[in-house]
């Protein structure tokens, strides 16, 4: 089985998950980074890494990932719209996260957004930001952007 790169835990065993993905190329990686923006911890950052050293096209990883993890972002924003207060209330795991990236939408508007890749309060203020309607242009402007630019300086440092 291919290993990714840099997921070894500490007893030494390699994450099977990025693995399966990683076999899977861009698909996995679309998968994964879905995956990433949603509210599941998971890092997308390994599976671009991984792939950009098997040789796979830094253009489309960028492309690929950002798109699944927007795609993510709006998964989190749809759950904000139609059940925000449910979520809010009984499934969030972090209370702390969400009343951040509340405070953080409430004081800087839109533009916060384009910080959702953040670990910890990026995914919570895509949920909050679909909990307040806010209009899905202005939320898509500053979220796909931001998503991008991040697989973006990932992968100029390789």
């Amino acid at each position: 089985m291919l290993q990714s790169p840099g997921c070894i835990n500490t007893k030494g065993r390699c994450c099977l998950l990025d693995d399966l993905l990683i076999q899977f190329g861009y698909v996995g990686l679309f998968a994964g980074s879905f995956l990433a923006a949603s509210l599941v911890p998971f890092s997308s950052e390994v599976l671009v890494i991984g792939l950009a050293i098997l040789g796979y096209d830094k253009i489309l990883l960028t492309l690929v990932a950002g798109t699944g993890n927007f795609l993510g972002a709006l998964l989190n924003y749809y759950i904000g719209f139609k059940g925000g207060e449910f979520f809010k209330k009984h499934v969030s795991s972090n209370k702390k996260s969400s009343e951040k990236a509340q405070k953080a939408l409430e004081k800087w508007g839109a533009p916060i957004l384009f910080f959702s890749w953040v670990p910890i309060v990026g995914d919570p203020m895509t949920v909050v930001a679909g909990y307040f309607k806010m209009n899905l242009l202005w939320f898509s402007l500053w979220v796909f952007p931001g998503k991008l630019s991040r697989y973006i300086v990932i992968l100029l440092f390789l």
